[in-house]
């Protein structure tokens, strides 16, 4: 009866059974892996952030296929300082999955591929499967650090991809694709005929002298280039449901693109008038959002960093994103290691595998919880070891 996209396995696998387990007989569990801003106690937000969502023309409804000019305007206007943007190379979504599907729709036939990190997000699979194309991995190394591997990039353009995702910076990594190899990387693609999709809905929670959101950007850059952000970690607020898609590369390539996206964003219209006409106040709340999520973010890493000094535990090297990465012994696989700090330290951490992370003892935290549960949590999971 179903679609064989959709044949997942939806059984809960064994982390989840067990911390199901420990809510219904009422124990407390830390959960480490909590990276909803709305539910980690910020308070950045004034009581009338969502004020501007009451504006009378938000009781209009005047459909544009790209979104209203002045949303529009005004995610140009947020890179002024290092782009040269026009709002008509803006496209505005109900998020960035939203985003993605519509790219997948634009760019690929059924059974085409699609160049994905890994380790990374898990949601690129699943909306590969919604898209009916294949995702193509490459691989992101570890060594004392974690580096692109950019022949591994380059064999999946040559053996056909439609488009390379660069998550930038990559979740749950915290790294960004060098400016040599995103020029690399973008020349080749142009001469295959690959776009390249630049999800950079981290760039704005750094955490190092390394990181910079604007380097490699050209408007003229050689390959057709998709770059996609949003409310969700741009202020914060994921519950407003809007993104946007810009576009770079050929200036022929870029409007045959969006004549193609005007026709896709038309059928579904998806994005809702009141937060577009909200959007140029609401992204007027992004530099404090940004600070207090980067403060939190920085405070919890600091004490990460400290607790783990001098164990077995190592805190993997990063540059930005609100996720840490933790080496644990290699006595027990990550599936292991995360059920038994949840059963005897009730702490909840992901294993690596969940980002399809080849080092079977890695474990990913959230670092937007309160310092308290941040510290608590790690001392008692580096219990544990």
């Amino acid at each position: 009866m179903f679609a064989r996209r959709t044949h997942w396995n939806t059984r809960p696998n064994a982390l989840t059974t067990l911390l199901e387990e420990k809510q219904r007989c009422g124990e407390t569990v830390i959960d480490l892996t909590r990276s909803n801003p709305t539910r980690c106690g910020f308070s950045y937000l004034p009581p009338d952030a969502l004020a501007p969502l009451s504006q009378a023309a938000a009781r209009q409804y005047e459909p544009h296929p790209r979104g209203l000019l002045t949303a529009r305007k005004a995610v140009a206007a947020l890179y002024a300082d290092s782009r040269i943007l026009s709002p008509a190379d803006v496209v505005l979504t109900a998020s960035t999955s939203d985003a993605y599907a519509m790219l997948f729709r634009l760019l690929c036939d059924f059974g085409d591929g699609i160049a994905v990190p890994r380790p990374s997000y898990p949601l690129l699979e699943y909306l590969c499967d919604l898209a009916d194309v294949e995702p193509m991995p490459y691989r992101l190394s570890l060594d004392d650090e974690w580096s692109l591997d950019v022949a591994s990039v380059l064999r999946c353009i040559d053996a056909g991809a439609r488009a390379v995702i660069l998550v930038h910076p990559n979740n749950p990594t915290g790294t960004w694709v060098r400016p040599e190899d995103l020029a690399q990387i973008s020349r080749h693609a142009a001469r295959e005929g690959c776009a390249i999709i630049r999800d950079e809905v981290f760039a704005p929670y750094t955490w190092s002298d390394r990181s910079d959101p604007t380097h490699g950007y050209d408007r003229e850059t050689p390959a057709l280039t998709f770059s996609l952000n949003g409310l969700s970690k741009w202020v914060g607020l994921p519950q407003l449901k809007l993104s946007w898609i810009t576009l770079a590369g050929p200036a022929s390539l870029r409007r045959e693109a969006l004549e193609r996206l005007d026709v896709i964003a038309d059928t579904f219209l998806s994005v809702n008038t009141p937060v577009q006409v909200a959007l140029p106040d609401l992204l007027r709340l992004g530099p404090t959002a940004h600070a207090a999520i980067r403060e939190r973010i920085l405070r919890n890493l600091g004490a990460v960093r400290t607790a783990c000094r001098n164990t077995a535990a190592t805190l993997l090297p990063a540059d930005a994103g609100w996720y840490a990465m933790l080496r644990l012994p290699r006595t027990k696989t990550d599936d292991e290691w995360a059920m038994h700090v949840l059963q005897h330290a009730n702490v909840l951490v992901y294993p690596g595998h969940f980002f399809d992370a080849d080092d079977d003892a890695l474990m990913v935290i959230s670092l937007l919880p309160p310092k308290r549960e941040i510290t608590d949590g790690i001392s008692a999971l580096l219990q544990q070891l």
